[in-house]
């Protein structure tokens, strides 16, 4: 996947692509491209945890068999959601006077694209650092609009039945996200104040759910970087042969391994980011729970332990891929996303009951490490 930040299922994990479509790390130079692309990488995260737009559109399970068919969806609604998708995004090159302007098809991504081509061209030398965060930050928001769109169309698309059915796959599924987002709980069927308590779990958290997003940003350049040294080392090998292709991967087969050999200071650096992202996520999902009733409770623990067989098919294909991934990872498992519930947690509820929590308070380091 292409991951999200989110610690999605093995399509999103970093692999060797990554180096293959990266430019010259002579790109990453300055503070603000460095920058531009952490937010680059964290985009879709920022987006789903905010709400703006739809994992559908991002999981490929619009394509997946096994989910359409559950869901009913048809030939014709993938169509007009991959057409509405090609629509937002699709830009163009024109001559005006002798001078190429870009053209965007959509009129509201037009208004950022006029923006961006008034500051010039972020990669010239003589580029100041603010007209490159500016630059950037507006491609960041381009890239914000076109997934808010793409949620919309689907929204429309599908039938009230279709997302509901979609919004209990999430919640089905969630062991395979690093992160949850308030919006997954309303197939729960949530009240006005229990969505404005989640709002606020969301608010508390913000500044260190992105800072966690940054530091794991920052270790996936440096690893794109020490990749892209290791491919450079066999380019007169790899000259001619078509990237992904099975003697691609042949011929690359030990360049993660390298990596992480050759790099024990970013093993640890990454592994303290798992785990601080794992203990973050576990006080996430604890607060969010806080505010579900008991039978909102008790239907989420249905769906997470006993998902329909379409579910359960779908998890096996994603944790071979995942499998399959971690085997250039510096240890066992090293980017599996926790259970989706703290067991110590899953025995509180279950013995205090009363829940939803009349008075929510935010959860303390010292609570976590007790529920744990």
């Amino acid at each position: 996947m292409k991951t999200f930040q989110l610690a999605l299922p093995a399509m999103l994990l970093l692999g060797l692509t990554t180096a293959t479509i990266a430019q010259s790390t002579s790109i990453l130079d300055t503070p603000a491209m460095r920058q531009a692309s952490i937010n680059n990488l964290n985009s879709e995260a920022i987006d789903f945890w905010n709400g703006n737009h739809s994992l559908l559109a991002t999981t490929g399970l619009l394509y997946e068999d096994d989910f359409r068919k559950e869901l009913g969806i048809s030939e014709k609604q993938v169509q007009t959601i991959q057409d509405a998708r090609l629509s937002i995004g699709r830009m163009s090159i024109v001559s005006v006077d002798g001078k190429s302007r870009i053209v965007a098809n959509d009129p509201d991504v037009q208004l950022f694209v006029d923006e961006q081509s008034k500051l010039g061209n972020p990669y010239a030398k003589d580029t100041s650092e603010e007209m490159r965060t500016k630059y950037f930050d507006l491609e960041l928001e381009v890239g914000t609009l076109i997934r808010q769109k793409t949620r919309d169309v689907i929204n429309e698309t599908l039938t009230p039945e279709q997302l509901k059915k979609a919004g209990e796959f999430h919640i089905a599924t969630m062991s395979e996200w690093e992160f949850i987002s308030p919006n997954m709980f309303e197939v729960l069927g949530l009240s006005d104040e229990q969505k404005k308590q989640l709002g606020k779990v969301k608010e508390n958290m913000d500044a260190e759910f992105k800072k966690q997003l940054d530091r794991k940003g920052e270790i996936q350049l440096k690893v794109s970087e020490k990749i892209q040294v290791e491919m450079d080392k066999l380019k007169d090998m790899l000259e001619g042969i078509t990237p992904n292709t099975e003697e691609w991967q042949k011929r690359t087969a030990n360049v993660m391994k390298n990596v992480w050999a050759a790099n024990p200071d970013l093993v640890r650096e990454r592994e303290a980011t798992v785990a601080s992202g794992k203990a973050l996520g576990d006080k996430l999902r604890i607060e969010m729970f806080d505010v579900l009733t008991d039978e909102q409770w008790d239907r989420m623990l249905d769906l997470i332990d006993n998902p329909p067989d379409y579910v359960k098919k779908i998890l096996r294909k994603w944790k071979e891929a995942s499998e399959k991934a971690a085997a250039w990872a510096p240890g066992p498992n090293s980017w599996q996303p926790g259970d989706p519930i703290p067991e110590k947690y899953r025995q509180e509820r279950q013995t205090k009951g009363n829940f939803p929590r009349r008075l929510w308070q935010p959860v303390s380091p010292d609570q976590l490490e007790e529920i744990r």
